[in-house]
């Protein structure tokens, strides 16, 4: 292959992996969270939200309406599964320990995609002593 044609095919496929991505991570949701929640280790107040992803940076952004309470996490994809029709699970889930409660998921109701939030390390020392207590998984419905 001349060099020529080797830059061409680089470029072409750099600018396909570097596209993939973008076309199916961002999105903007609202949600209204009935209750206090954590994320990562910061507290945020019950309240309206938006959410939302820019597809170059793998965070969420969490502003409350009301409350002005914002707060940015990491996330990592997880498959929703081929079956699964994407607009049926736009929502948010949390996982909860007694009255706390803390961001887990985040299905944006665009793809067969889904994101999760890594367990903060006060969440952790919860879920140790949560086969001692009640543990729950609790989704708040989101609007696109």
């Amino acid at each position: 292959m001349n060099k020529k044609a080797f830059s061409v095919l680089s470029i072409s496929m750099l600018a396909v992996a570097l596209a993939a991505p973008l076309m199916a991570q961002s999105f903007i949701l609202k949600a209204n969270v009935p209750f206090e929640f954590t994320v990562g280790d910061k507290a945020m107040p019950a309240g309206e939200y938006l959410l939302r992803s820019d597809a170059s940076v793998p965070v969420v952004v969490l502003q409350g309406e009301a409350s002005h309470a914002a707060a940015v996490t990491l996330m990592f994809h997880k498959e929703l599964g081929a079956t699964r029709d994407p607009a049926s699970i736009t929502r948010i889930t949390f996982d909860r320990y007694g009255s706390h409660y803390f961001l887990r998921e985040v299905d944006n109701g665009y793809t067969r995609t889904g994101y999760t939030v890594p367990m903060s390390h006060t969440e952790r020392e919860l879920s140790k002593t949560a086969s001692l207590q009640h543990n729950e998984i609790v989704a708040v419905l989101a609007q696109r």
